[in-house]
């Protein structure tokens, strides 16, 4: 049997996670206020120490978080922002930072089945340049990564489902946008 594991990385969004999530999960890890590191490192941990999880693969990883959804313009203003990423504590996953992050995220992926899948579940994560995140984040996890260019308010995905995959490129078949 394989796990799906539901991460909350936002401490706003346990409630909503406990309340709407949890009864189709394997297991809920609240590794709110981490840094990437401190989140596969609460993964493992928390999959390790537990009877139910231990010794089993992921099949699905659910990361339920926030993005920036704003970035400081140089007078100092703020814009919309155009280039997905996702929150860790104080740490910033984007396509700009993953590359410095790879060794903090790559323990992960022994615990992956194969196939599997990993959700960034926070807004925006897919928007612009944050399809190559996601397209890094498949290649060191060895996952297929999905995440949207739109808000995520609800338990369901809301707009447009962008997925990266380290080996193929079948989204497309299934009507969903595969990053370059």
């Amino acid at each position: 049997m394989s796990l799906i594991i539901d991460v909350v990385t936002a401490g706003n969004l346990v409630d909503m996670v406990n309340n709407n999530v949890k009864q189709y999960s394997s297991k809920v890890i609240i590794a709110t206020e981490v840094s990437v590191k401190g989140f596969v490192d609460t993964v493992i941990k928390e999959i390790n120490g537990d009877e139910k999880t231990k010794g089993k693969k992921i099949s699905a990883l659910r990361i339920w978080g926030h993005a920036h959804l704003y970035k400081r313009l140089a007078d100092g203003g703020l814009a919309d922002a155009t280039d997905g990423d996702v929150i860790f504590g104080s740490d910033t996953l984007s396509a700009e930072t993953i590359d410095s992050y790879k060794d903090s995220l790559a323990p992960l992926a022994i615990y992956f089945a194969q196939p599997a899948r990993a959700e960034l579940r926070g807004c925006h994560a897919a928007l612009g340049e944050g399809k190559k995140m996601m397209t890094k984040l498949a290649a060191i996890w060895k996952v297929n990564v999905y995440a949207s260019e739109n808000n995520q308010f609800q338990p369901s995905w809301s707009g447009r489902v962008c997925m990266t995959s380290p080996t193929i490129r079948c989204a497309e078949r299934l009507g969903i946008e595969v990053a370059p």
